[in-house]
């Protein structure tokens, strides 16, 4: 069609473009439930932005066994929090209006959207959606939202007002300071042995690489957080690309309180803290420095930050 608003058989369109377009997509949409990868069959390479977060997973507005499907097509899918556009983009094709995947817009809710093939606003809505595809989710994670998530009793929006869905949608980057040591060989063993059942939570290891480190005493993270690892190894820092825990296993052999934590990072080598600190301001590195970091307050910088160092996608 030429470029206009549709405001008949949205869904049916979007899909027809999604399944037409032979190259990436890149999508920017808040919320993605039951039957949207069928909705929306995007191909390998594209990108996904949309609302993962434990509020809206829980309340059934975004379904990870989705986001799944997709992930295992090839598509690479991203988390932001409070993401309320609907933004679609099929090469230099632009669809932007009201609706969400979801069977509630494409069966029920009046929904408009408006199609353009001018080039510029292909290409300003593509640079929107890949700067806020900062914070990328493997299939660890995305198991784990599966196991949290509920389908919606009512199809309605939630309200920002409700403490208790506020709380769930605050996530948190931990920076986790660390130090070469060398473990007692029963540790070692119990530690590979976690390792081993930790990697069978994420099936495309040519993606994602599983990392971990033992704890002694308190620990106050938790499966799901978002981490950033320090580890000193000498005179030298090296320091993590953003990944998050997928397992925590308390030790069977060890009197004290041992802990075994697992972390699915994307696959990239980490950096000296010496180079990063060249790279970012001086406040920002004082935050990454800061022992036992847990804030919500500079999470997206650093993330954003850490994304262009690593230049990962």
């Amino acid at each position: 069609m030429e470029d206009g608003l549709i405001t008949q058989h949205v869904w049916k369109y979007i899909s027809k473009t999604a399944k037409e377009h032979r190259g990436k997509a890149q999508v920017a949409v808040a919320y993605f439930g039951t039957n949207g990868a069928k909705m929306l069959p995007l191909k390998k390479g594209s990108s996904l932005l949309v609302d993962a977060s434990e509020g809206a997973v829980k309340s059934g507005q975004t379904n990870p066994s989705e986001l799944l499907k997709l992930y295992k097509k090839g598509v690479f899918i991203y988390s932001q929090i409070n993401l309320h556009a609907k933004v679609y983009v099929f090469g230099n094709k632009a669809i932007i209006g009201s609706a969400n995947v979801s069977a509630n817009s494409a069966n029920h809710l009046q929904e408009v959207v408006m199609v353009s093939t001018q080039q510029k606003l292909a290409t300003e809505s593509k640079k929107f959606i890949l700067g806020n595809c900062i914070l990328e989710l493997g299939d660890a994670e995305l198991k784990r939202l599966k196991q949290l998530y509920k389908p919606p009793r009512i199809e309605k929006r939630v309200s920002s007002k409700s403490s208790s869905i506020k709380k769930d949608l605050i996530d948190k980057l931990a920076v986790v300071n660390l130090k070469t040591t060398t473990f007692p060989d029963d540790l070692q063993k119990e530690s590979e042995q976690g390792k081993a059942r930790a990697k069978k939570l994420i099936e495309d290891l040519k993606r994602h690489r599983i990392d971990d480190f033992m704890w002694t005493g308190k620990f106050n993270y938790r499966v799901g957080d978002i981490v950033i690892t320090i580890t000193k190894d000498g005179n030298s820092n090296l320091v993590s690309p953003v990944g998050r825990i997928i397992q925590i296993e308390k030790s069977k052999v060890s009197k004290k309180n041992v802990l075994f934590v697992y972390l699915e990072f994307p696959k990239v080598e980490g950096i000296y803290l010496s180079y990063i600190k060249k790279e970012i301001s001086a406040d920002l590195f004082k935050v990454i420095s800061r022992q036992g970091y847990k804030s919500s307050k500079h999470s997206a910088e650093i993330i954003n930050t850490f994304r262009a160092i690593y230049g990962t996608k």
